[in-house]
C-alpha cells in the first residue's frame, strides 16, 4: 500500500500482485483532517478511485508529475513518471499513460520527489533481506535527477 498527500488530498493506494492496483483519493479540510461523508457516520469515502499498475509500492508528487514505484520479489523494479492529469476523469495510472520509466534493482519500495530529485528506498536493505544470499542489497538511498528521466 502507498500513502501520500498533497494540496488538500490524501492518496491511498492498494497493492495487487497480479491485477491492477487502486488509488483512492480523499479530500482533506484546511486542518488536514479527512472530510467525512455526511451519509455515513464517522466514515470518509473516497472522492475518486482510479486504476494503477499492479505491484505499485510507492507514490510521490513532484511539481506537475506523479512518480510511482513498481516492485515485487527479486525481479527488476520500475520507476514510472506521469504528467499529473488527476483532474481528468479519464486519466489513470496504468500502462500507456507514463511519460517515462526506468528499470531499477529489485525491492524498490518508497520514493519521494523533492528539489528536482527522486529519492529511492529499497526494501533489500532491511535486516530480513541482508541474510538472503544472491540478491542485490541496496543499502543506500539512491538519488536521481528527475528531469534526466524524461527529457
Amino acid at each position: 500500500m502507498k500513502l501520500t498527500s498533497t494540496t488538500g488530498k490524501l492518496y491511498i493506494g492498494y497493492f495487487n500482485q497480479t491485477k491492477n492496483g487502486k488509488l483512492a483519493i480523499y479530500h482533506l479540510d484546511d486542518s488536514g483532517k479527512l472530510i467525512l461523508d455526511p451519509k455515513l457516520t464517522n466514515t470518509a469515502s473516497p472522492a475518486r478511485t482510479i486504476q494503477t499498475y499492479n505491484q505499485v509500492q510507492g507514490m510521490s508528487f513532484y511539481e506537475e508529475k506523479i512518480l510511482l514505484s513498481q516492485s515485487y520479489g527479486a525481479k527488476d523494479s520500475k520507476l514510472f513518471i506521469f504528467d499529473n492529469n488527476l483532474d481528468d476523469d479519464n486519466f489513470d495510472l496504468d500502462k500507456g499513460d507514463a511519460i517515462a520509466s526506468m528499470t531499477l534493482p529489485p525491492y524498490l519500495e518508497q520514493i519521494i520527489g523533492r528539489n528536482d530529485k527522486v529519492y529511492l528506498l529499497f526494501e533489500s536493505a532491511s535486516h530480513k533481506y541482508r541474510k538472503v544470499p544472491n540478491i542485490l542489497h541496496m543499502d543506500r538511498i539512491i538519488k536521481i535527477k528527475i528531469e534526466d528521466l524524461y527529457q
